[in-house]
């Protein structure tokens, strides 16, 4: 069939450019619809770009996830810092790759096809790394050891050659060096559906036939808009045919003219007289926008993009704040907790990082996708007066500010049942044992009558 398409396509004159490539492009190496069907590394690839619903969604998520900072997180004290090494490196991983860019290539290739790695370069096994890089699943060929089932090693076909990554065992896990210890392979890996222990599970399995559905659905069209004929036509011969011939004939029917790559075409059969009758399209065959608009809700609900971020049909002001939110927390901050925490076990070692202590992490309170989410939680902590100023301030990344850790409260809070001069006594006894952090009265003996005479106009009320 590819054969036939591509030499149809180089003598017809009437198909654009963009049909040939788009078909030569996607039918090499896809398989038919008959069963359950798991596509390979190439496939993955080639239906990232072509189908372009899936295209929007993993581009969508890796623009998002490639704003997050990365910094050091103090597990302890919850303290954010960027002044590390680690950082360092992740702010200039190598000679060609930026952070962000860093961040989109490991984000992208992980929804693709659910599998990525990356690659650090150092003096020795134990030193810190002077290179990170990110390294296409296209490229690695994994072995397994048939003993345990876990890789044996891993084959990583560059331009420069073949470069074989050998298993060995560091404080009980397996890590995998050249055999120089001059650079070291990290296979970050989804879940994994058939092989656990080898590969992760590519989303795109799950919504293959409505890719290749959105796909050959677009190539319909197309093949219908430049050959502008008819969708449906009754073919039937005059007078009696063999069985050969009856079968000759439907199997040309078969292999040249049915498809979505061949719509549209102008059928010329030989032997005996045919009759072609036209067949009127009916509202199914035409029905091309709902199977698309199905198959791009499927893509979109599989990698979880709420509809209002995609179709602006679905978008109105309020639901779009919200879609960002349920988007964030759903889609991009447990990508980014996998991710860090994959780079932190890969990484911490080299830098003699305690991983119980410290871990890569991100401050909600600078991506923008969260300020609405942010600024609500912050008023209702607020309100409950159970934190500092400086406290609710450390929260958005602010620093402290003179008397920030005092906690205030409104001076008419009194216990019920407690008459005026007792709670004025107790206001008194209360303000008086405030103290600064250098030790001094919080406040002074006018401000303290002033509390209580405020509280009183505030009882008498």
């Amino acid at each position: 069939m590819l054969k036939f398409l591509q030499k149809y396509f180089k003598k017809s004159n009437s198909v654009s450019r963009y049909s040939s490539a788009l078909i030569n492009d996607y039918l090499r190496g896809i398989g038919s619809c008959d069963g359950y069907y798991e596509t390979v590394i190439s496939e993955q690839s080639t239906l990232y770009k072509n189908v372009a619903p899936l295209a929007t969604a993993i581009d969508k998520i890796s623009n998002e996830f490639k704003g997050i900072n990365p910094y050091l997180e103090n597990l302890i004290t919850g303290e954010f810092t960027s002044d590390s090494p680690i950082i360092n490196l992740l702010k200039n991983p190598n000679v060609d790759t930026t952070q962000k860019e860093l961040m989109r290539q490991i984000s992208s290739l992980f929804e693709i096809h659910g599998n990525v790695y990356l690659v650090a370069s150092a003096l020795n096994e134990v030193s810190e790394p002077k290179e990170l890089t990110v390294i296409s699943p296209i490229d690695i060929t994994i072995h397994e050891n048939q003993t345990d089932g876990y890789p044996d090693y891993y084959n990583y076909n560059s331009c420069a050659g073949v470069l074989t990554f050998y298993r060995r065992e560091f404080k009980d896990k397996f890590r995998y060096f050249t055999i120089d210890g001059m650079r070291e392979l990290w296979h970050i890996k989804n879940f994994g559906v058939d092989n656990i222990k080898l590969e992760g599970f590519s989303k795109i399995n799950s919504i293959y036939y409505k890719c290749r559905q959105w796909l050959l659905g677009g190539m319909h069209n197309m093949s219908m808009l430049e050959r502008g004929a008819r969708i449906s036509l009754l073919v039937s011969m005059d007078g009696n045919i063999s069985s050969d011939q009856r079968e000759k004939i439907k199997a040309e029917l078969n292999n040249k003219y049915t498809g979505a790559e061949n719509s549209g075409k102008m059928m010329l059969l030989t032997g005996g007289t045919m009759n072609v009758k036209e067949m009127s399209q009916s509202n199914k065959d035409m029905d091309f926008i709902n199977l698309e608009l199905q198959s791009e809700k499927s893509i979109y609900s599989k990698y979880e993009i709420p509809l209002p971020l995609v179709q602006t049909d679905k978008q109105t002001f309020d639901n779009y704040r919200q879609a960002v939110n349920v988007f964030y927390n759903s889609v991009i901050l447990p990508l980014a907790d996998k991710i860090y925490e994959e780079l932190s076990i890969f990484l911490f070692p080299r830098y003699k990082i305690d991983v119980s202590k410290f871990s890569l992490g991100y401050n909600k309170s600078e991506i923008s996708g969260l300020e609405t989410q942010t600024l609500s939680n912050l008023k209702i902590l607020k309100d409950t007066d159970i934190l500092t100023r400086d406290e609710l301030r450390s929260l958005v990344g602010y620093g402290k500010t003179t008397d920030g850790d005092v906690l205030y409260i409104p001076a008419n809070l009194i216990p019920a049942g407690t008459t005026i001069p007792d709670s004025q006594k107790k206001i008194r006894e209360y303000l008086s044992r405030q103290k600064n952090v250098d030790g001094s009265k919080s406040f002074s003996d006018e401000d303290i009558e002033d509390a209580i005479e405020r509280s009183n106009d505030a009882l008498s009320k």
